[in-house]
C-alpha cells in the first residue's frame, strides 16, 4: 500500500441509519484526491474505544477518485459523476488479501494528522437524518 500523504474529514453523516464519514485523502503514485467512506458498525465511537474497540467498530468501505476538473470547479463538486469508485483497482495493485489491504489503509488514515480525533467527534455529533424520511445520503462532498 502507498504512502498517505494527505488526509482530512469531509463530513460524517447518516446513511440508513448507520453513521458514515467521508475521508477525503492524497496517496503517493494517485494525482487526484482520493475519497474513502467510513462506516462505524457500533452506535458510539467513543463508547467502543472505552470498551477497547475503537478501531475495529469502523469499516471501510468503497473508495472513489475525484474526476471533477478542480481548476474549473474551485468548490467541491457535489455530482456523483465527479466521482468513480476504485477500490478492486487501488487494492489489485498492491498484492496482497483485500480485508488485509482495506484494514491497512484503515489504519494508516487514523494515525493521520487529526482525522481520528475528526472522526470521534463527527461521529459524536453527526445528525439523526441527513436526507430527510429516507434517511439515505447520496455521495455529497
Amino acid at each position: 500500500m502507498n504512502k498517505i500523504r494527505h488526509a482530512k474529514v469531509l463530513k460524517v453523516t447518516k446513511d440508513a441509519g448507520i453513521k458514515v464519514a467521508d475521508v477525503e485523502f492524497a496517496l503517493e503514485g494517485f494525482q487526484q484526491p482520493l475519497m474513502a467512506r467510513l462506516k462505524q458498525s457500533s452506535s458510539s465511537l467513543q463508547a467502543a474505544a472505552a470498551a477497547g474497540r475503537g478501531e475495529e467498530d469502523l469499516v471501510i468501505g468503497d473508495i472513489y477518485r475525484s474526476e471533477g476538473d478542480h481548476s474549473f470547479d474551485w468548490y467541491n463538486n457535489n455530482e456523483p459523476s465527479a466521482y468513480k469508485e476504485i477500490s478492486a483497482e487501488l487494492f489489485a495493485a498492491a498484492g496482497t488479501g483485500t480485508e488485509d489491504q482495506r484494514e491497512q489503509l484503515k489504519r494508516q488514515l487514523l494515525e493521520y494528522g487529526d482525522v481520528k480525533h475528526e472522526l470521534q467527534s463527527g461521529f459524536e455529533g453527526a445528525p439523526s437524518d441527513v436526507a430527510g424520511e429516507s434517511g439515505d445520503s447520496s455521495l455529497l462532498i
